[in-house]
Parts: structure tokens; sequence; C-alpha cells
């Protein structure tokens, strides 16, 4: 028995905390109750901050996470992932909501401090930086084995608002208590990319003339190096050129480069990922981009989704002829226009079935020519009505993605602003670019502060990239602006 008055310890506490929630959700009815020994337990766990008077559930503190045996766990752990799914297909704002639900459903429940954290993470994901902040400062508050990872959240909140004495302060407290964890290891590289940005800030927008003629001259060389087969040494040359002058043309095509050269290399993922990054600037290099991320995910067994890509240049750009190679022509032709060594490959025969001619196909294609020859108001009739009429479609998103540009273009700041941030949570590699386009917009109806706010996490998130380096140059123009 417990002595009434007496201090206990921590770790006493949870032991008996875990005894007496046992019991009370054994013969605790949520209505009624008349056992002295709940009403007792009843007692000591809204003593401890654990149940109100009532006997409802409050909000978490650290005596609430230590009951996972009271619950099924099988079912709860079913009910988690389906939640954690929603949040890894970037569904956020719905993760979100029921990320919190969970917790107030299993408060006691060792996942609910998962759900804490990335509770927190879809704020961060959303924009939502103050919310995030608070989320994040209640697990650093458990400190348990998402402190590190939180720690390193809330310094790039800070600095994502221009607050970086903050965030140095929770990024340098992530070296010294966890010297041994690989974040440590990931701050000090985000430490190196804000310098390096704080030295690009003080630089001219564009290149001066003898460093245009060095870049040049730099990107031949790598070139020449891609040519000769000496792919890893091209690969690093490509990724120095994007790195040190992140605004110069030819940055786009050493991104691409970079990409070719982890495929020569046989790295089929790092090429992959970085043919991803490719598409989210959405250049000269797209159709080649969709075409090489077909050949990796055919390299890697994925069939499906190879010719889930091929399927985008045949609808999205049906006169470029790669859309002719993938839909049946031949499939060994270069996908580039450089001279590269041709990968060894088993001959493959392409489907040739033809394209399927599904209702909403033949009324995205003319919205899309539409768009491509600036009649944006018909363009957004076009996709609107495309989405309305196929909610579900595999174009649905680039619809909506097109009709928010078209208003933006228009110069219908408002509605473009309020249609990127509905996307915004189904961006995937093009959320650095709906960012951008939402910094956009902010900054023509004059909402600067948001604007700041906007293309200070964009430096942070997708430092060393493009979107980094766009951000960079609206930043320069608002502080410019603001300075004369």
């Amino acid at each position: 028995m417990i002595a009434e008055g007496k201090d206990y310890s921590f770790e006493f506490q949870l032991a008996a905390a875990r005894f007496y929630q046992n019991l009370l959700y054994q013969f605790y009815d949520n209505s009624s109750y008349t056992d002295l020994w709940t009403r007792k337990t009843l007692n000591r766990l809204t003593e401890w901050g654990i149940r109100d008077a009532s006997g409802a559930i409050v909000m978490l503190d650290e005596n609430l996470l230590i009951a996972e045996d009271s619950y099924a766990n099988e079912e709860v752990e079913k009910e988690y992932n389906q939640i954690y799914s929603e949040y890894q297909n970037r569904d956020y704002n719905s993760a979100q909501v029921k990320f919190m639900k969970f917790i107030s459903s299993y408060p006691g429940h060792t996942l609910s401090y998962d759900a804490l954290y990335y509770a927190a993470e879809c704020y961060y994901n959303m924009g939502q930086l103050s919310k995030a902040m608070e989320m994040f400062a209640k697990v650093i508050d458990f400190d348990r084995d998402k402190t590190p990872d939180a720690l390193l959240r809330l310094g790039h909140c800070y600095n994502a608002l221009g607050k970086k004495q903050e965030a140095y302060e929770y990024w340098n407290r992530l070296i010294d208590e966890y010297p041994d964890n690989y974040l440590t290891d990931v701050i000090k590289l985000t430490f190196t990319n804000i310098r390096k940005q704080e030295e690009q800030a003080f630089a001219a927008a564009s290149v001066p003339a003898d460093k245009e003629q060095k870049v040049t001259l730099k990107y031949r060389n790598y070139i020449q190096k891609y040519k000769q087969g000496d792919y890893r040494s091209a690969r690093k040359g490509f990724a120095s050129i994007i790195k040190k002058y992140p605004e110069h043309p030819l940055a786009y095509d050493a991104l691409f480069m970079q990409a070719e050269s982890y495929f020569q290399e046989g790295k089929f993922q790092d090429a992959a990922d970085t043919y991803h990054a490719v598409l989210a600037l959405d250049g000269n290099k797209t159709v080649n981009s969709l075409y090489k991320l077909g050949q990796s995910a055919e390299k890697q067994g994925n069939i499906p989704q190879r010719d889930q890509y091929w399927q985008q240049i045949i609808d999205e750009y049906p006169d470029h002829y790669l859309a002719g190679v993938v839909a049946g022509g031949d499939a060994e032709i270069k996908a580039q226009r450089v001279i590269t060594r041709p990968v060894k490959t088993q001959p493959r025969k392409i489907p040739t079935t033809p394209v399927t001619t599904d209702p909403g196909q033949y009324q995205y294609k003319k919205a899309l020519m539409d768009f491509r020859y600036n009649k944006y108001t018909e363009a957004i009739t076009g996709f609107k009505d495309f989405v309305d009429k196929n909610p579900d479609h595999r174009l649905a998103f680039n619809a909506r993605f097109l009709m928010a540009e078209s208003y933006q273009n228009l110069g219908k700041y408002q509605k473009s602003l309020t249609l990127y941030q509905q996307i915004l949570p189904s961006s995937g590699a093009r959320r650095s670019e709906n960012l951008i386009h939402i910094a956009q917009n902010y900054i023509a109806l004059d909402q600067t502060e948001n604007a700041v706010n906007i293309l200070n996490e964009i430096k942070i998130i997708y430092a060393g990239t493009f979107a980094a380096a766009q951000a960079n140059k609206l930043l320069n123009k608002i502080l410019g602006a603001d300075n004369e």
C-alpha cells in the first residue's frame, strides 16, 4: 500500500501508475464507479495529473506515456500505421488531425509519443512553424528517442523565421548532448550550407565575367570525364558546380549530368532521386528525366513504375520524340542530346499497346495546349472541368498545379495562392517548386513577412538546390526593396 503524504521516487510512481491504470481500465466503465479501489485508483491518477476528477484522460504529461500494455496493442498499432502511411504519402493535414486524435484516444500508449513527434512534423511540412515548434518542444520535454530529431527541427524552425541565434542554440545542444547520433553530422552539414548561403548573399546576383569562363571550362572538363567513362569524377565535378554556382545557367545541366553519372555507375536509386530534383525545376530536361526515371525503375525491377513514367511522357509531351520512343519506337535511342556511353542492357521489347483513350485524357491535353500557348483563361476552364469530372485521375494533380500557375500568370494571386496551398500536401517531388510559387504570390499580395518565412524555409530544407537559389534571389529582391 502507498502511504498518504509520502514523497515517492519518479521510478516508483511510474511503476505504481502502470498498475493503477491497468486496474482502472479493467474496472472503470466511464459512467459510474462504486468500487473502493477504483475510486482510490482514480484519485491517485488525478493527483498525478493522469486523469481529471471526472475520470477523463488529460493532455500528455511525463507520467502519461506509460501504459502501453493497457490497450489491445495489435489494433492500436494497426491504426497508428494507417495514419503513418498518410504521413508518408505527404497527406499532412489529414495525418496531423488523426495523430492528435490518436494521442487523445491512447494517451498511455508508447506510440502516442511517436504520434506527437509526427504531428509536429506534419505542422512543419505544412509551413505552420509556430504550431510545429510548440509540438517539438513537447517532444523534447519527454526526453526520449526523438529528442535529437526534435532539436534538429526546432533549429530549422527558428532559422526559417530568421532567428539564427535560437536556431544555433538548439543545434549546438544536439551536437553537445548527442555527439554519436547521426543527426550530429547532418547539423554540421547544415552549418556548412548556411555559411555558404550567407557568403552567396553578399555576392552579386550574376557570376562575374572572369568566373563565367571558369565555370564553362569546368563544365566542359567534367563532360569530357563523363565521355571517357570516369563517371565518379564527373559526378563529383558536376556536384561542385551545383554547390558553388547554384544560380549559373549551367548548374541545371550539371544537375542532370550528375543524375546521368549516377545512372552509369549503376546507382539507380541515387540517379532517380536526382532526376526528380531535375523535374522539380521544370526545365528543358524534364522529358529526358522522365525517360531516365523509367529506365532507373526498370533497372530496379519495377516495370509498373517504368510504364507510369513513360505514360506521363505520352500524356503530357505527345509531340516530343521520346513519346514515340516509349510508345513503341527504338528503345535504345539516347534520352539526351550529348554524346554518352550507352548503358549495356539486354534487348527488350517495349509494349506497343496503344495509348489508353480514357474520357478525360483528351480534355487534359487540350487544356495543356491552351496553357502552353498562354491562353490561361481557357486553360483554367479546361483544367477545372477535367478535375471536376476526374478527381482521382493520375493527371489531376498536374491539372491543379497548372491551374494555379495560370491564375498566377493572369495576376489573380489570391486564387493562385489558395490553390497552391491546397495541393501542397500532395506535391511530392514538386513541393519546392510549389513553395516558390506560394512565396511569389505572397510577394505579389504585399504579404512580405509570409513570403520571407517560406523562402527561408526553402533555403534550409532544400539547401544546395536550385530551389534554394531561387529563394535566395527572391529574398535579395525583397531586402533590396526594403532598403530603398
